[in-house]
């Protein structure tokens, strides 16, 4: 029975950290990559874990038979994992939110709140009945918590591991939910085997042994991707899914409606055929290369396919690199029934390197004329690291003498608000500080161009050579040259912009685009909350430093002097401890994000090793329970360590920022 004990404990956290991860991951797919969403889900993981747990803490004690009740809670386990799953992929459905729209935080926030209440409520009442379980067994009750905890830890590890190097490149998120049920039902078995037989047991053996005929005789391979298929077509709202598939760098689905395809990268539309966004992709380009008198090497960073690399294709260009760090939108874009596409894929000139922008550049010695970012900075850390000023200094060492890079961000020619004005700020602060021109072209995108040297973008200028060079545009004819360069534009622009000196420089280790995105499109799609993100960037920090320091040293003198408050000053020190936990995990993901974007995949992996910390800890802290004599001290002496361990890992993230060296991510 101890055995059977040990394997459900160890399951029940290879579960939690299983059904964790791909609702990570799904929840990443339908919010659009946006990695705040992770901070809110593991927030509301634990909260409602812990409210699971303190709910059936007493039921525990007084149950008669806690075996049952702890199999009929895995058996809802299995059945509720698939749902949440579901949920979280009709979400935007339930918004009323169209495919590529984003929405406020605070509705991420209440709706994952709801669907995962369910599913962590019984994790979290299992976690008691377990420790309940393991007393009534080893008859030492002082230490079934520890037990309990390092067994499910292990889970956690076991999970993680399965999870990143075998689930995620072989299974859709169904095949994993059906292996996660069979094992958690094949548990409830035997355990029901060693339990004394009653009504209730036989009918729990019963139904455990039903759902499992049932799932095997209907075969895993069909009702999964059944039940795969039909989530995926109610997320992509009436559109035809023509294919969807998770890789190391994100997801990615081809949809179809209207006679229109659209590849999506996390969410977010990349790549659009046969009417691609003709506008933007061909101000994109022939500003910047008609700016130059003979530009022969070019370099395209991510969105080249579908108009981009065949605008550039149009001059008597030497070489195009066009690095997109994902094959699998290569092979994606394959599927679609375009000229264009097909076109760009196959021309000599074209190279495409699947290989990360940042490493690309690190490794490279090449250097080019005009270097194209095709990235929009959505409110992600993702797409943040493409704007920072370690990416565009990056950049300016490729750029040759008098070499453009050219990127975009969202624009206006009626009303720049505060935070539209803040996001082009961080994004122009950040390029003036790294290049020596910079000019800007106002629209509703706005257009940057960056140079150390000084280039002629004037109207006359830009007609001459369109003219010279033969360019056959849809877009940019005369009149539309001359509105988009007219000095009553640009003059705007520059009095909506006034004193950005201000404004903060954006980086990776303070991603204030980040912050800047978060806040312009919480105004787009939640007005009523967008004081709160713009409190966030007045927000200093010597003024929290001084705040904390001032609450900690009066709390220390009123306990001192009230006796009775000292056990409330133990549960403030585990809130603390539960806080810095929590907070230094999350910090080390979005430093993961900004320094290598591969959260996407390596999720698990980093929940792994937090967890196995954790369980080393508990392990070797329950082998001297007994043995400590000063709690206190040894208390005092762990968050002092804690505390020390916090102030190592500036010098840390600086390090493996200043090199961006993927070799140190085993550091993190």
């Amino acid at each position: 029975m101890k055995i059977s004990l040990v394997i459900a404990f160890i399951l029940m956290g290879f579960t939690s950290l299983v059904s964790q991860s791909l609702i990570l991951r799904e929840t990443l797919i339908t919010f659009q990559g946006n990695e705040l969403t992770l901070g809110l889900v593991l927030a509301s993981w634990i909260l409602l874990t812990a409210l699971g747990s303190k709910l059936f803490s007493k039921v525990s004690t007084k149950i008669k038979n806690p075996f049952l009740l702890y199999v009929l809670f895995q058996i809802l386990l299995s059945l509720y994992i698939p749902i949440s799953i579901i949920f979280i992929r009709i979400l935007t459905n339930i918004l009323g939110l169209a495919p590529g729209e984003g929405t406020g935080i605070f509705s991420v926030l209440g709706s994952t709140f709801l669907i995962l209440a369910p599913l962590n409520i019984l994790l979290g009442a299992m976690f008691p009945l377990a420790c309940r379980l393991w007393s009534k067994l080893s008859l030492k009750s002082e230490e079934s918590a520890g037990v309990v905890f390092i067994l499910e830890a292990l889970g956690f590890v076991i999970g993680g591991l399965i999870f990143t190097f075998i689930f995620i490149s072989r299974l859709n998120s169904f095949q994993i939910v059906y292996i996660l049920g069979m094992l958690n039902l094949a548990t409830v078995i035997i355990i029901l085997y060693f339990q004394p037989p009653d009504l209730f047991k036989r009918l729990l053996y019963i139904f455990a042994a039903f759902l499992i005929l049932t799932a095997v005789l209907t075969g895993p391979s069909g009702w999964t991707n059944k039940i795969q298929y039909f989530s995926i077509k109610k997320q992509r709202q009436k559109c035809e899914v023509i294919k969807y598939r998770n890789t190391v760098y994100g997801n990615l689905a081809l949809v179809k409606k209207l006679g229109q395809y659209t590849i999506f990268s996390n969410g977010i539309p990349i790549i659009t055929a046969p009417h691609p966004d003709t506008e933007n992709i061909e101000s994109l380009v022939h500003f910047a290369l008609l700016s130059l008198d003979d530009a022969k090497d070019i370099l395209i960073l991510g969105g080249g396919l579908g108009g981009v690399i065949g605008e550039v294709l149009k001059y008597p260009i030497s070489r195009i690199d066009y690095l997109e760090s994902d094959p699998g939108l290569i092979e994606m874009a394959r599927l679609i029934p375009n000229e264009l596409i097909h076109k760009e894929l196959e021309n000599k000139r074209v190279k495409i390197k699947n290989i990360d922008a940042i490493r690309f550049l690190n490794k490279t010695e090449d250097k080019y004329d005009v270097i194209i970012l095709n990235l929009p900075l959505v409110p992600s850390l993702q797409a943040n690291r493409f704007y920072s000023r370690e990416f565009i200094s990056l950049i300016n060492k490729h750029l040759k003498d008098g070499g453009i890079f050219v990127c975009s961000t969202g624009g206006s020619l009626t009303y720049i608000s505060n935070e539209l004005r803040n996001l082009n700020g961080t994004v122009l602060n950040s390029l003036r500080n790294q290049f020596a021109c910079v000019s800007v072209i106002p629209g509703e995108t706005n257009i940057y161009l960056s140079s150390n040297n000084y280039f002629n973008m004037s109207t006359t200028s830009i007609l001459k050579k369109l003219k010279e060079k033969n360019i056959s545009t849809l877009i940019l004819n005369p009149a539309y040259i001359s509105y988009r360069l007219s000095k009553r534009n640009l003059d705007w622009f520059n009095d909506s912009m006034k004193n950005i000196r201000k404004i903060k420089e954006n980086s990776n280790l303070s991603p204030r685009g980040l912050v800047y995105s978060l806040a312009w499109w919480s105004s787009l799609f939640s007005p009523g909350y967008k004081w709160f993100f713009n409190g966030l960037d007045k927000i200093s920090f010597k003024v929290i430093a001084v705040i904390l320091c001032l609450i900690g040293f009066t709390w220390f003198f009123i306990q001192r002097k009230i006796k009775r408050l000292n056990k409330l000053s133990l549960n403030i020190a585990i809130l603390g401890t539960g806080f810095f936990g929590m907070g230094l995990n999350l910090i080390f993901i979005f430093a993961y994000q900004s320094f290598y974007g591969l959260i996407f995949s390596h999720i698990a992996l980093l929940a792994t090793a937090f967890m196995a910390g954790l369980a080393i800890g508990a392990y070797l802290m329950t082998s001297f329970l007994g043995k400590i004599k000063k709690e206190v001290r040894l208390f005092s002496r762990i968050e002092m360590t804690m505390a020390g361990f916090s102030l190592l890992l500036m010098p840390l993230f600086m390090f493996i920022n200043s090199g961006q060296n993927y070799s140190l991510a085993w550091l993190i």
